[in-house]
């Protein structure tokens, strides 16, 4: 169903808020759990559309979930099937995993997806893996893309790391019959905690170098008990929110050893705030005093593409030209256009894609200080519309916001968290 929200700008927020697990780490943690007959418990799970579809997901495979609060149980000694229809697969970005995780387990998976779906680009991206690690194609099977074979002991090599791919290789290679060696990982945090994950379930691996592991494989794994840490992205989000309202927000459940490499940015800006443990306090008196700076988009601990829009909407608060400077292949900016029609001043500069002659974003440069007005926005997809939000609570005025119910595939109770820190949001559908 469609919901229709106002947004109030011009509203400082402030107050407390608790971030919920990440929805990434939960999903790794959830995958993992198909790698063994033991029972599994997730603690911290975050109750999104993402993370739901994942769960309905397994349950069709014929696994066992119960669900309480945030804590899941998860039992998969009894998979019934290994082909997921397309209406499940299309739920959750995370079932392209299931590939790997169904491979060790079953050496067969089937996946309902048509060529136009987001979840076909990923099976294209990660069909590399496959062929390396079982010299097996892909392939279409009325409307079903199969992969089948046992694991070779092959190593693996990603041309592109990011987080799903390297979850894949890893998924893919604990089940070999001799040791593997996985090069090019992201070195992430969230695949870094993955990595402990399959460590505590009884995978024998070493880090040869950063990006390189080593995992003696093919032994039985044991069920884990597994907490789930704070969000990084909602993390940023919120202290990106208390900064361009001139709030004042404390954040718990922070993961502070993730969060520290952002703040050493915000401490370049010139924002105040205080980290004491898992709590975080940002607040934003005199935004004259902010100082200009240049952002560069990359990988972790950089400032990473998912908060590349959300920087824009903070750099706009900083009373003087300033840069945002991308790199690599982004093409996902579409809410540059609409923040520009809410009033936001850039100047973009464009390199063409070497494939098709796009031309994306490689320099943007911000004259901050412009008003914000508000609009009439329908939201397209998850990331784009947290930085349309992020515009309208730091607006003159208000914003209709449309389609909203996209935002449920990020964070928890999103809108519930901004009415509780002060923010006027209303459903009006």
């Amino acid at each position: 169903m469609a919901i229709t929200y106002i947004i109030e700008g011009g509203n400082k927020l402030h107050g407390e808020v608790t971030v919920g697990g990440s929805q990434q780490k939960a999903a790794f943690s959830i995958i993992s759990s198909l790698l063994t007959e033991e029972k599994v418990v997730i603690h911290n799970v975050p109750q999104t559309i993402w993370v739901d579809g994942l769960l309905e997901c397994l349950q069709f495979l014929g696994v066992i979930i119960d669900r309480k609060g945030s804590s899941v149980t998860v039992q998969s000694n009894a998979i019934t099937t290994t082909a997921l229809p397309a209406n499940l697969v299309e739920k959750t970005p995370y079932s392209i995993l299931l590939i790997g995780a169904l491979l060790s387990r079953t050496q067969r998976v089937s996946l309902g997806m048509t060529n136009y779906s987001y979840q076909f680009d990923n099976l294209l991206f990660h069909q590399s893996i496959f062929q390396q690690a079982l010299k097996s194609e892909v392939k279409n099977e009325d409307g079903y893309y199969v992969v089948h074979g046992e694991m070779a002991g092959t190593d693996i090599v990603l041309e592109y790391p990011s987080p799903l791919s390297s979850m894949q290789a890893l998924f893919v290679a604990v089940s070999a019959k001799k040791p593997v060696t996985v090069k090019g990982l992201s070195v992430n945090p969230d695949v870094e905690y993955a990595k402990d994950i399959l460590r505590n379930m009884g995978v024998l691996m070493e880090e040869r170098k950063p990006g390189e592991l080593f995992i003696d494989a093919g032994n039985p794994l044991n069920g884990i008990e597994i907490t789930v840490t704070g969000d990084i992205n909602e993390t940023v989000f919120w202290s990106i929110v208390s900064i361009v309202t001139k709030g004042d927000i404390s954040i718990h459940g922070v993961s502070s050893q993730e969060i520290t490499p952002f703040l050493s940015k915000l401490t370049a800006i010139g924002i105040q705030f205080k980290l004491e443990g898992e709590s975080l306090s940002i607040w934003c008196e005199d935004i004259k005093e902010l100082k200009p700076v240049i952002v560069e988009i990359k990988p972790f601990p950089g400032v990473i593409p998912e908060w590349a829009g959300w920087m824009l909407v903070l750099l706009n608060r900083i009373a003087a030209s300033t840069s945002l400077i991308q790199t690599g292949r982004l093409d996902t900016m579409n809410y540059v256009a609409v923040l520009k029609e809410l009033g936001l001043e850039v100047a973009i500069e464009t390199f063409e894609e070497t494939k098709g002659g796009v031309a994306y974003p490689s320099k943007i440069e911000v004259f901050g200080g412009s008003r914000l007005i508000g609009g009439n926005v329908s939201i397209e997809n998850l990331w784009d519309g947290l930085v349309i939000l992020l515009a309208a609570l730091s607006a003159q005025q208000d914003t209709t916001l449309q389609s909203t119910e996209v935002l449920d595939n990020g964070f928890e109770n999103l809108f519930e968290k901004i009415s509780a820190l002060h923010g006027n949001v209303r459903a009006i559908s």
